[in-house]
């Protein structure tokens, strides 16, 4: 199964991602927390891309396409933004995080935290970032 959704950059479109990661993702191979932990990771990175990349700018597009096979469900998210700077993600405090009331900056976690594989790379002004999740915990 492929799918691919194109949106503009613009926060608001959003759910239509989430939706479809929703309705799509096998209920049969995922558990229902799971779902809903990549649902997150998928519009975390989906989120950073608006944000970072494009700077908030609505006017761009970004795209995502979920593809599964018979061991994983790779999502690989695309933009013609400025890139991203993808440090490996350490693990937040949040202790400080609620004492000092930041917000953002969890993103990155939240998404090494959920996939089993986190790729990114930049082609001339391609960004894309490839996010696996392998049915049944055979990864990580």
């Amino acid at each position: 199964m492929k799918i691919r959704i194109t949106i503009p950059s613009n926060p608001e479109y959003l759910s239509l991602v989430r939706n479809l990661i929703k309705q799509a993702l096998p209920d049969d191979r995922f558990e229902k927390l799971t779902i809903e932990h990549i649902v997150l990771a998928v519009d975390e990175a989906c989120s950073n891309v608006i944000e970072h990349s494009y700077s908030m700018v609505a006017t761009n597009e970004l795209s995502m396409t979920m593809n599964s096979d018979k061991e994983k469900i790779t999502f690989l998210i695309e933009d013609r933004g400025s890139g991203l700077k993808f440090m490996k993600a350490q693990k937040p405090n949040l202790k400080e995080y609620v004492e000092q009331r930041k917000e953002g900056g969890l993103g990155r976690y939240i998404i090494a935290h959920v996939m089993d594989e986190m790729k990114y790379s930049r082609k001339g002004k391609k960004n894309k970032l490839t996010l696996v999740k392998y049915y049944n915990g055979k990864g990580k």
